[in-house]
């Protein structure tokens, strides 16, 4: 049987994980370091409350649809800032091995022009090719942090956690349909409503927390009474 302890220190972490995330999305607009470490601390201490959550109501798929969930954001960001290191090399060297003449005209060797269109595709197809994967990882990962909320919405009896888990993943939602159809003014605005969206669901998950009651224990049938005649 799991102690007061180890509920109550589940239920705080909790609490202060997803208030350092929400103060996180508004730090970052001053310092993107002190958010991005805010963020990442935040974030760690919701894991730490989820695993603790999962070991109290004996359901192992909280943590690990959150842990998942996490894993696959954070590492489609390093992929993507991988391939987008690759872009940036190889448009350096185009830029590196192309001698200037004057201010807006470019030298080439016979056969340069292809070579350069050839390199400029590279890039372009690079770039795009990180943009769809960090869009469809962005959208895996919110899917898997919805489960996660579900689930612990129902164990715990807490209507809030699903709704944040909802949030979250129309918020993500919204950001790839923004993306796809940036052409479009109606791109920006559903870009643009992917922050609020993140920072509502991040709230109501602190809330959730915070008004997360300990589990009862089950009760114990009555013992039958004889029936005197």
């Amino acid at each position: 049987m799991v102690s007061d302890v180890d509920f109550n220190t589940a239920k705080l972490l909790g609490l202060v994980g997803s208030v350092m995330v929400t103060i996180s999305i508004f730090l970052s607009v001053i310092s993107p370091l002190v958010g991005s470490l805010t963020y990442l601390a935040g974030l760690v201490l919701v894991l730490v409350s989820l695993y603790f959550l999962s070991e109290i109501y004996r359901e192992t798929n909280i943590f690990k649809y959150a842990f998942l969930s996490v894993v696959l954001l954070i590492g489609g960001f390093i992929l993507v800032a991988f391939l987008l290191l690759v872009v940036a090399g190889v448009a350096l060297a185009q830029i590196l091995t192309s001698p200037w003449v004057g201010d807006f005209e470019w030298v080439r060797p016979r056969h340069g022009a292809t070579v350069s269109i050839e390199a400029s595709a590279a890039v372009l197809s690079t770039f795009l090719l990180a943009l769809l994967v960090l869009l469809a990882l962005i959208l895996v990962s919110a899917y898997l942090w919805y489960k996660a909320m579900s689930i612990l919405s129902v164990k715990s009896g807490e209507g809030l956690f699903r709704l944040s888990g909802l949030l979250a993943l129309i918020a993500s939602i919204s950001l790839v349909a923004g993306f796809v159809t940036v052409i479009i003014l109606v791109g920006f605005l559903l870009i643009l409503a992917y922050i609020p969206l993140v920072i509502i669901s991040w709230v109501l998950l602190a809330v959730a927390f915070y008004m997360l009651r300990p589990p009862q224990p089950p009760s114990l049938p009555q013992a039958t009474q004889p029936a005197f005649v």
